[in-house]
């Protein structure tokens, strides 16, 4: 059981430096965003889904661990974390209540830097609709031509929908 309970305990630290490392990709997003960095932006959305499939192949991998362990304590149901540290050692305990707390730590600012930058894309995409309005109200009945007729034809010749 105690190899279990170290496997189990090296695969939370490396999912919880993905999640680190997601932590840090969503600040860089942050920045990419007030800077409306379009091609930045793309680049490092492929590294967050490459993370990301990184941090479902180690929970993955942990959830295996962790019915192993259930299995060496002859339990049948899934244990969560809390429940499965009662049977570790104290030294153990203490390390999993470590790696817990950093875990929340962790998902929480991950939370706050996500809601952040939720925020500002919904900004831009305000910014852009209200752009788009502005060209769009400019060429339905802003043209040069001399007569109110024409005016109208111009708007009907607009075969787009610019705010699709």
């Amino acid at each position: 059981m105690r190899e279990l309970e170290i496997k189990l305990k090296e695969t939370m630290n490396r999912e919880l430096e993905a999640y680190r490392e997601i932590l840090e990709l969503a600040k860089r997003k942050t920045e990419i965003l007030k800077e409306s960095k379009v091609t930045e932006l793309e680049l490092l959305t492929l590294d967050e889904r490459a993370k990301v499939e990184e941090i479902n192949s180690i929970e993955g991998e942990r959830e295996h661990i962790a019915r192993g362990l259930a299995d060496s304590l002859g339990v049948n149901e899934r244990l969560d974390l809390s429940t499965m540290s009662q049977y570790f050692t104290e030294e153990g305990r203490a390390e999993f209540s470590e790696i817990k707390s950093d875990f929340v730590e962790t998902i929480e600012e991950l939370k706050r830097v996500n809601s952040l930058n939720e925020t500002l894309i919904k900004d831009s995409l305000e910014y852009i609709d209200f752009s788009l309005n502005i060209m769009t109200s400019a060429t339905v009945g802003g043209g040069y031509s001399q007569k109110a007729d024409d005016a109208q034809s111009t708007s009907k010749k607009n075969l787009f929908d610019f705010k699709a």
